[in-house]
C-alpha cells in the first residue's frame, strides 16, 4: 500500500481543495472465478448503488458479487477487504472508492501470473464495467 498511501498524501498537498467523485481500484482482475464473477467491495458507501449496479453487467453479462467468498479450509478466518488493497488509503482520506477484484488463486501475486494465465474475455468484461463506472453521472456517486 506504499504507492497508494503516497498518492493520497500528494493529493492532499497538491490539491487540498479538490473534491474526488470516485477512486476505482481494479486489482488482479484477469482471473475469474465461476461463473465469470467479479467481486465488488465498497458498494455500501454509495446510497444509489442499487440504481447503477445493473449498468455494470448489462452489456457483458459479468456476474457482480458484493462480497468475497471465505477461503476454502479457512472458514473461521476473515479477510478485511477494506484494508488489503490500494483503496484503503483513499478510504482513510474519505475519498469515495470502489474495488473490483477476484478471489485468491494459484498464481495470485506470484511469478507464475503471466500473460498466458490471463483470461482476456473476462478482463475485457471487467474493463467494460469499470468504463461504465467512470461514465456515471456524479449524482449517482453522492453518499
Amino acid at each position: 500500500l506504499y504507492g497508494s498511501t503516497a498518492l493520497v498524501e500528494q493529493l492532499k498537498i497538491r490539491l487540498p481543495q479538490a473534491t474526488f467523485e470516485l477512486m476505482l481500484n481494479l486489482d488482479m482482475v484477469s482471473h475469474p472465478s465461476r461463473p465469470y464473477a467479479i467481486y465488488l467491495e465498497g458498494s455500501r458507501n454509495f446510497n444509489q448503488f442499487n440504481q447503477f449496479k445493473p449498468l455494470l453487467s448489462e452489456q457483458n453479462r459479468l456476474c457482480i458479487k458484493l462480497s468475497h467468498p471465505k477461503p476454502i479450509g479457512r472458514s473461521i478466518q476473515n479477510t478485511n477487504w477494506l484494508q488489503v488493497s490500494d483503496h484503503y488509503p483513499f478510504n482513510k482520506a474519505n475519498i469515495p472508492w470502489l474495488y473490483l477484484g477476484v478471489p485468491i488463486h494459484r498464481q495470485y501475486h506470484t511469478p507464475e501470473d503471466t500473460v498466458a494465465t490471463i483470461d482476456i474475455t473476462f478482463l475485457a468484461a471487467v474493463t467494460e464495467s469499470a468504463f461504465e463506472l467512470i461514465q456515471l453521472n456524479a449524482e449517482y456517486l453522492k453518499n
